[in-house]
């Protein structure tokens, strides 16, 4: 079974890693883990509330080739102009 490594790079809470946390809350079975440096050795649980026991890693080595990482973009737009 492929899983996934969800990539939260610097956003690691729930108001801005919504897509991962979504992911983890209805799909925790396929995600192998959670990439952001500066949560590695701690736990989804910990720091997003959901998730459980899934790592965070800051590292992709040793990962199975059937692991596929999940990019979330998020799209700032500018401001409405009012003419």
């Amino acid at each position: 079974m492929s899983r996934m490594i969800l990539l939260t790079e610097g956003m690691s809470n729930p108001a801005e890693a919504k897509t991962a946390t979504g992911l983890l809350r209805y799909r925790g079975e396929e995600v192998a883990a959670v990439y952001d440096s500066a949560c590695a050795g701690r736990t989804a649980g910990e720091v997003l509330g959901v998730g459980g026991a899934i790592p965070f890693v800051d590292s992709l080595d040793g990962l199975d080739a059937d692991t596929l990482v999940m990019l979330s973009l998020i799209h700032i737009s500018e401001p409405t102009r009012r003419y």
